[in-house]
């Protein structure tokens, strides 16, 4: 069937549809003070719920004993008496909104009985047997554990029955304690209870025996000691000791003598019989004396004899002597067989070493009574051991040839002497006594004196060495002799260049008194030579001889050798001043920063003295300054003595590492697009330096200008090397050019929506940024006021300009407004006043952009039909089901509007078209002002409704009531748009 509109009373009933109370979840709580007690005990119990409902009807049940502690909304508190019954369940219940709910609380109600402890003969006997029993009451509760307990046996295993334990009493079951243990578990718990502690005593006769009463027994002299002997048995038995036949009362301290030393004789008695024991006391005393005897000095690798007396020792056979080196043990000697007292000897044969010089050799006497006794020890005066080598004769090292006057040194050396502390040695040149000064290096010792001979001849050196009792010596003949040096003269000793100069060689007096004479040159050769006691010769002085050296040599036969002495003389040739190219080079090249001196050397005698300078300034020659660029340039050294002058042109030049600075490699270049240009840098340095720029981390840019484009911008790096260095600057290129503006910046086509911010954006490229601005495109008009929002009034063409110091750029963009659906109107084909049977068509027309589409509200009827558009409504044998209330809502993505008409048909009877006249004005108003009601059965979820009978409203809103046990429904409120 049609859909027809409900009225306004059934969507007023539809509101005032009531939903049943809602379900609530809730919990009962069940706590007690504990779920274990004794028989007989109480427990307080308390149970509640958290029920929202008031007045929630609750309460507690059990067959127990109980008394009302107190109650409350929503809780309830009980104690319970006398609990005897062993396991009880208490149950609590609540109920909430009709709903029942129960929780259980269980009770364990436990006995635990005395456990019972029996020895069937506490008193026995030795050997006699006894039984022990562990057992509880008959009534005991199910799961009681027994176990018996013993002071000498570890605990037994738990058992469910009586326990029981049959024993063999000995003498070591006497005094034994014996309890009766239970145990139960209760719940969590373990619950225990034990009988009171038993004795059990064993009756037995005396016994001693080695723990008891030693057999033997060590007392020292002048102490006070006791004689250790005690028994046991049952009855307790009476000791009785005797020496000789005296009493001797065991364990009472008593100064001890020697003759206390013997056999005692103990006895223990009591009712069941007696026993005997002999006991043999041993009495000692210290040794008077312990004497190491002397050792003398031993050679290393020699042996000796260490002895040790102990003088008057007893009991020897407990003596322990023990002979030492330092810490080590050399031997321990031990007296076991002997006895009674004595003195004793104990020797060590040690060969020695090195190692045991200065070695403390001690004796040590130890008297042990362990274990009935201390242990006492005393010990001889220590010995300290002297041990000593000399295995070589000294090494003497002395010239064979010593001149008289002079002085020389002699060595004497010693390897392998021990200890080298001790070692003593003597040195004598002819049978007199020399100082000396030792130095050790190891275990070579070495001693230097100075000789210094007064008179000719032959005389013998002599070195000893010595240590402990040996010595050891050596010896040497030494010549001694008188020899003057020899005299050289040269006459004139300084000469112009030309003249003669005489040279001539003399001896002095020499014993013995064979002397030869040599005239020599400076490189060795003999310029004459002879036995006479005077050589001479006569040159002419040339510019070459001038620092030439000759030399004279003596020559003395003694013994099997020669002993020789010289004497030079220099001679001095006087000329002008010369400067060679070596000593003054003309040209020089520094390097800035080191230090460098303008040196310039020159030749004459006298010493001619060097000058330079440039431009009249005098400089420095000696010591060299910082170089700098300012000290590059032509220089005149002069040279001068007493003879004359002669100069010198010097020309420096001075080297430098690059320098790149702003003058000649700004940091910022600007360009211009289109423009051919160099990246040029030009850099101060000597060698000229090579300089190549590269863009930052690319490759070096060509030389030589070309046309710049927007990818030359960027950073580049100037590097500018010569052999001294090189030097970088950054330098940053901006390309300037001509505005533009593409579609990525500002698209040609807009799409505003009406009402939203107006805002015309268009970004431009060019540098330096472009300023950019848009004008709209007129009929010659002026243009309507500027809006904030977007009105119908901006759609159109606008011409956007970019402009900067290079250019400009133009660009069109259009812009479409689009809006919401507007102005619905209504018309009605050929009136709305339509006869019974006539046709009639309904328009319906709307401004929106995109182009709005039509839906229809109108009176349901077999006889409508749609346009294609949907805009129009055609009505055929109009009826009285098409008149009423038409409304068209017009739609876009932007919003919706409706318009409505209200058509009549005429029925040709006034009354007839009166009423439906008044119903469809009330239809009409009752629509426009309050809205309908559709009513739903499913779920309210867009899209789950009729969109056409939506259609005109601005909001649908979901009425959501919920009913108890009968579903759920839902409304779609149509409000005026």
């Amino acid at each position: 069937m049609p859909r027809r509109g409900l009225p306004a009373w059934s969507l007023a009933g539809l509101l005032l549809a009531l939903c049943g109370p809602p379900t609530n979840p809730f919990e009962v709580r069940l706590e007690g003070t504990s779920s274990e007690v004794g028989y007989g005990g109480t427990v307080l119990l308390n149970c509640s719920s958290n029920c929202p409902e008031a007045g929630a009807p609750g309460g507690l049940e059990t067959s127990l004993s109980k008394e009302w502690v107190g109650r409350g909304p929503g809780w309830l508190s009980v104690r319970l008496h006398n609990i005897t019954e062993p396991l009880s369940d208490i149950f609590c219940y609540f109920s909430c909104f009709g709903e029942r709910k129960v929780v259980t609380f269980r009770v364990l109600a436990y006995d635990l009985p005395q456990p019972r402890l029996a020895i069937s003969n506490p008193n026995a006997s030795c050997n006699q047997p006894v039984a022990i029993e562990c057992s509880s009451a008959p009534s005991r509760p199910p799961g009681l554990k027994l176990r018996l307990h013993s002071s000498r046996w570890p605990p037994q295993p738990w058992a469910e029955g009586p326990v029981c334990l049959q024993l063999t009493v000995g003498e070591e079951d006497d005094g034994a304690e014996f309890a009766c243990e239970a145990q139960l578990s209760v719940g969590n718990r373990t619950l225990r209870k034990s009988s009171a502690t038993a004795r059990l005593r064993v009756t037995y006769q005396p016994r001693m025996d080695d723990g008891s009463c030693p057999p033997s027994q060590n007392w020292t002299e002048g102490q006070d000691e006791t004689l250790r002997c005690w028994a046991r048995g049952n009855p307790p038995p009476r000791l009785e000791c005797a020496k000789d036949g005296e009493p001797f009362p065991a364990g009472v301290p008593r100064p001890v003598t020697r003759a206390h030393a013997g056999t005692y004789r103990c006895q223990a008695t009591n009712p069941l019989g007696t026993t005997v024991r002999s006991v043999t006391v041993w009495v000692q005393w210290l040794p008077e004396r312990v004497v190491l005897e002397p050792v003398p000095a031993v050679a290393v690798g020699e042996s000796r004899n260490l002895t040790c007396r102990v003088v008057e020792v007893a009991p020897v056979g407990n003596l322990t002597v023990t002979l030492r080196r330092g810490a080590e043990t050399l031997r321990t000697e031990n007296f076991g067989a002997a006895e009674g007292s004595a003195s004793v000897a104990v020797s060590h044969l040690l060969t020695v070493g090195p190692g045991d010089h200065g070695q403390d050799v001690t004796c040590h006497a130890e008297l042990s009574l362990r274990p009935h006794g201390p242990l006492f020890a005393r010990a001889a005066v220590p010995v300290k051991l002297s041990v000593f080598a000399l295995p070589e004769p000294p090494q003497l090292r002395a010239p064979a040839r010593l001149e008289a006057g002079t002085t020389a040194n002699a060595s004497c050396r010693i390897a392998g002497a021990f200890p080298a502390g001790d070692v003593r040695f003597t040195i004598t040149l002819a049978e007199q006594s020399l100082n000396f000064t030792v130095t050790a290096a190891g275990d070579v010792l070495t001693a230097v004196t100075a000789l210094s001979p007064s008179t000719p001849g032959r005389q013998e050196l002599t070195c000893t060495a010595a240590v402990a009792t040996t010595a050891r010596t050596a010896r040497r003949q030494l010549h001694i002799y008188r020899f003057p040096a020899p005299v050289l003269e040269l006459s004139p000793a300084s000469v112009p260049a030309g003249s003669e100069v005489t040279v001539a060689c003399r001896a002095g007096v020499a014993d013995p008194p064979a002397v030869r004479l040599q005239l020599r040159d400076a490189d060795g050769g003999v310029l004459a030579e002879g036995p006479q006691s005077r050589l001479e010769l006569r040159l002419v002085a040339r510019r070459e001889d001038d620092g030439r050296q000759f030399g004279c040599r003596a020559s003395l036969a003694i013994g099997d050798g020669t002993v020789t002495k010289d004497t030079d003389a220099r001679l001095a040739v006087l000329y002008m001043p010369e400067m060679a190219a070596s000593d003054c080079p003309s040209n020089r090249t520094w390097l800035r920063g080191t230090r460098e001196a303008l040196s310039c050397r020159a030749a004459g005698n006298p010493a001619p003295t060097v000058v330079c300078g440039r431009n009249g300034v005098t400089v420095g020659t000696g010591e060299p300054e910082l170089v700098t660029r300012s000290r590059a340039g032509t220089y005149l050294c002069n040279a001068t003595n007493s003879l004359g002058t002669r100069s010198r042109v010097v020309t420096v030049r001075v080297e430098y590492e690059p320098t790149l600075t702003e003058r000649g490699c700004p940091a910022h270049h600007t360009w211009v697009e289109g423009e051919r240009r160099e990246l040029a840098c030009r850099a101060d340095g000597d060698p000229p330096p090579s300089t190549r720029c590269a863009r930052d981390g690319g490759a070096p840019r060509t030389r030589g200008s070309r046309a710049v484009s927007r990818a030359d911008a960027g950073r580049y790096v100037c590097r500018a090397t010569n052999k001294h260095g090189s030097a970088v600057r950054s330098v940053v290129v901006t390309v300037e050019y001509e505005p533009s503006i593409g579609e990525t910046g500002c698209p040609a086509r807009r799409l505003w929506v009406e009402g939203t911010p107006a805002e015309l954006a268009c970004a431009a490229s060019g540098n330096p940024p472009p300023r950019v601005a848009c004008a709209k495109l007129g009929d010659g008009q002026d243009p309507s006021p500027a809006s904030p929002n977007v009105t119908r009034a901006h759609a159109g063409t606008y011409q956007c300009r970019a402009t900067n110091t290079h250019g400009s750029a133009l660009r069109n963009v259009t812009v479409a407004v689009e809006y919401s659906p507007a102005a619905v109107s209504l018309r009605v084909l050929p009136s709305a006043n339509v006869s019974r049977g006539a046709s009639f068509s309904v328009e319906c027309r709307a401004e929106g952009l995109p182009t709005p589409t039509y839906g229809w509200a109108l009176p349901p009827a077999p006889n409508l039909r749609f346009a294609a558009d949907n805009r129009s409504v055609a009505v055929a044998a109009a009826a009285a089901a098409n008149r009423g209330l038409y409304t068209c809502t017009a739609t876009n993505r932007h919003g919706r509007r409706a318009g409505s008409v209200m058509v009549r048909v005429d029925e040709s009877r006034l009354a007839l078209l009166a009423s439906l006249g008044s119903l469809g004005a009330v239809t009409a108003v009752g629509l426009a002002a309050a809205g309908g009601y559709y009513l739903k059965s499913t779920a309210c979820k867009k899209g789950e409704y009729n969109v056409r009978d939506a259609e005109g409203s601005s909001e649908a809103a979901c009425l959501h009531r919920q009913r108890r046990d009968r579903g759920e429904v839902y409304g779609i409120q149509l409000t005026q748009p």
